[in-house]
């Protein structure tokens, strides 16, 4: 591929993966697509024997024009008659799903070469299945032998294409879950044990004047810092595994510091509520029958 007054491709240069896509006129519009620079086809544009154009994105425009504005420049496309006149530049689409970076693409007008399938796009107001028979109507009245099928909502495409990722969410949040039960049962009975190994110690606490809120303190403070302890190890543990998630996420840094945050603070509360149990449990020991306890 060559363009005027872009880059230049040196003898040894690889080509780059570019696409092309079929578009009508009211495409962009009704897809929301963001105008960066230039005009969208217009009816002119799909004459057969109109002159060639093409529309490219953000990402096409700064591979082979970088830092200029590409409008009304001509590119040539190898084993294609003749060359095109950029006509407009738009935003980046992720046409393959959220999670792939899209890569340099143009845009043909539909009418200049026509192709034997494509998709239409409709954008309504209300429930866009109730128009489905009107379309049907439409469509059959232009060309009776155009089959249509695969009718879908955007939002349902959307879901389709993360279906994979979803799983994965899925399945780590259940597997969080357990973890996190795991964690909590864990944190009750180390506190736990670790009340009833120190009874003769709490009930001398208390003999000599210790309160019960002291008490209650004094026994989740050192839970909490076994906790804070393990949760410390646990992070740094995640952030060194992050990389190998960073494929299922989109549009979250593997290590998003409010995600890190936010889940700690949720085990730290959670291990607080684990130590409160046992301790409470302390606060009310007997003095006399913890000074027999064996």
């Amino acid at each position: 591929m060559s363009v005027e007054g872009g880059r230049k491709q040196g003898p040894g240069d690889e080509n780059p993966v570019v696409l092309y896509l079929l578009a009508m006129p009211g495409y962009f519009e009704t897809m929301g697509i963001r105008l960066v620079s230039g005009r969208f086809f217009d009816s002119q544009d799909e004459q057969p024997g109109g002159e060639p154009t093409v529309i490219v994105n953000e990402s096409f425009a700064k591979l082979f024009w970088p830092g200029a504005d590409p409008v009304d420049k001509r590119m040539q496309v190898a084993g294609w008659r003749g060359s095109r006149r950029v006509i407009a530049v738009v935003g980046d689409v992720k046409h393959y799903g959220l999670d792939k970076r899209m890569p340099p693409v143009f845009y043909v007008p539909y009418g200049q070469l026509p192709s034997h399938a494509m998709y239409g796009v409709v954008h309504t107001q209300g429930d866009p299945f109730l128009l489905v028979p009107a379309l049907r109507e439409i469509v059959h009245a232009a060309d009776a032998d155009v089959p249509i099928h695969d009718i879908k909502m955007m939002s349902q495409r959307v879901r389709d294409s993360m279906l994979l990722q979803v799983m994965y969410s899925w399945m780590f949040g259940v597997f969080g879950i357990i973890a996190a039960v795991m964690a909590f049962a864990g944190i009750y009975g180390v506190v736990s044990y670790w009340v009833g190994q120190r009874t003769q110690e709490i009930g001398i606490r208390v003999a000599l004047g210790a309160r019960a809120p002291e008490v209650t303190r004094m026994v989740i403070g050192q839970g909490l810092r076994l906790v804070a302890m393990g949760l410390g190890l646990g992070l740094v543990g995640a952030l060194g595994l992050c990389r190998l998630l960073a494929s299922t996420l989109y549009d979250v840094s593997p290590t998003d510091p409010w995600t890190f945050a936010g889940v700690g603070l949720l085990l730290m509360t959670a291990g607080a509520l684990a130590c409160y149990i046992p301790a409470r449990r302390a606060a009310r020991i007997d003095p006399m029958a913890a000074l027999r306890y064996e």
